[in-house]
């Protein structure tokens, strides 16, 4: 076992992985109180709230972030940090200006609105400071944020909805585990001392490539999320929505933690793998194997009991989140296992074409969702959109695999 670890270079994976099973204990133990205190209705509004930040979140860095993997220096690597929170906290401004204009001229802006600025600012930085943290190999500072913003967004919210506030508890409680979350990071993440002579002033003039095409290839990713839950919003109402969500919030959630764990640590390892003129395309495969087996246990579990394990944990009215995540099972499954190498097209420099590929992707998930809606069916709807969503992962896998063939070659 520990020859696989350092082979797939997973231990400080598992570190993360660690830190990130204890927040998702967190989650999974909470979980129960809050769809108790909350309704799907309350789901649904949240969800509505996190659909609008993630874009916005992505725009605000304009993907900067992805580059400190690549830097040369860790001064560097921190001037590329900076950047990235400084246009972070450029755009979150301009809106809370616009919204403060707006109100000052009598225009209604609601709870709503008022935090959609602090969440934006919250999410890029916190992202930045993922990949800075694992840059440094700051990995207990990165496992410390991790259970810190399970433990205060849970907490709150379960503090909030005992005082009988709706979704806005969700929201606030969000908000402050956010909060807290980039003090964690920020603080773990100082520099002890000047140990390399500074960089020169870097600028957007620099990342180019990140603008014109990671910038809308990742707010094109989150619309995975955030169009599946506006168009599920306009077809099914909120009811849907807040199911969806709360179906989200347990199985794809962790996913995404975990995958972006995954992603963090196998990006910098590949990076150094390119420098030194090695291929990463075996650390994929073999990492790739172990996620799908590792998952495809929870995905039977999944199919065989979600229902009536969403109902008894949960409560009889989330029943139908157990009913959706049997339809997302097999999506499950080759999120975790393929997700975590969208690094490839960044690594290989060919961020266009998949841009192209997240446009199929969106549009072909958004027709599954209406054609449900023609049908009149939820589970029709849900049922193409994990189907359509399917096929395009291993499209994707393909096509990474391919990417890094040359390398093998070339050697």
């Amino acid at each position: 076992m520990k020859e696989l670890i350092e082979k797939l270079h997973l231990k400080n994976v598992l570190k993360l992985s660690a830190a990130t099973a204890v927040g998702q204990l967190i989650t999974y133990g909470t979980a129960p109180i809050l769809s108790r205190m909350y309704n799907a209705e309350d789901f649904a509004w949240f969800a509505l709230f996190y659909a609008w930040i993630i874009p916005f979140a992505v725009l605000a860095t304009f993907r900067i972030e992805y580059s400190i993997p690549n830097a040369e220096t860790e001064m560097m690597a921190r001037e590329r940090a900076k950047l990235s929170i400084n246009n972070a906290w450029r755009l979150a401004s301009g809106i809370a200006i616009l919204f403060s204009v707006l109100y000052f001229f009598g225009m209604h802006i609601s709870a709503f609105e008022a935090f959609l600025p602090i969440g934006i600012f919250s999410i890029a930085v916190i992202q930045t400071y993922n990949f800075l943290s694992t840059r440094l190999n700051r990995y207990r500072t990165n496992a410390a944020y991790r259970v810190v913003n399970s433990l205060v967004i849970n907490g709150c919210s379960i503090g909030l909805g005992f005082f009988f506030f709706d979704y806005l508890g969700l929201v606030i409680g969000f908000i402050i585990g956010q909060v807290v979350s980039m003090w964690v990071l920020h603080n773990g993440t100082r520099q002890d001392e000047l140990t390399e002579e500074p960089v020169k002033d870097i600028s957007l003039k620099s990342f180019k490539q990140y603008i014109f095409f990671n910038t809308p290839q990742g707010i094109i990713e989150t619309l995975q999320l955030s169009g599946t839950v506006w168009m599920l919003n306009v077809c099914f109402g909120d009811s849907a929505t807040g199911l969806y969500f709360m179906c989200w919030k347990i199985i794809q959630a962790p996913v995404n933690l975990v995958s972006n764990t995954i992603f963090l640590t196998h990006f910098n390892k590949a990076s150094e793998l390119k420098k030194n003129g090695e291929s990463y395309r075996p650390l994929m495969l073999s990492t790739a194997k172990a996620l799908m087996a590792f998952s495809g246990i929870g995905a039977i579990v999944i199919v065989a009991f979600a229902p009536s394990l969403f109902a008894f944990v949960f409560g009889e009215e989330w029943r139908a989140s157990g009913e959706m995540a049997r339809w997302l099972a097999p999506l499950f499954v080759l999120n975790f296992s393929i997700s975590p190498f969208s690094f490839t097209a960044i690594l290989e420099n060919v961020q266009n074409k998949a841009l192209v590929l997240n446009i199929i992707d969106v549009i072909l998930k958004m027709s599954a969702l209406y054609i449900g809606y023609l049908f009149n069916s939820l589970n029709w709807a849900i049922g193409l959109y994990s189907l359509v969503s399917s096929v395009m992962y291993l499209i994707t896998f393909v096509w990474y695999l391919h990417l890094a063939k040359p390398k093998l070659s070339a050697e």
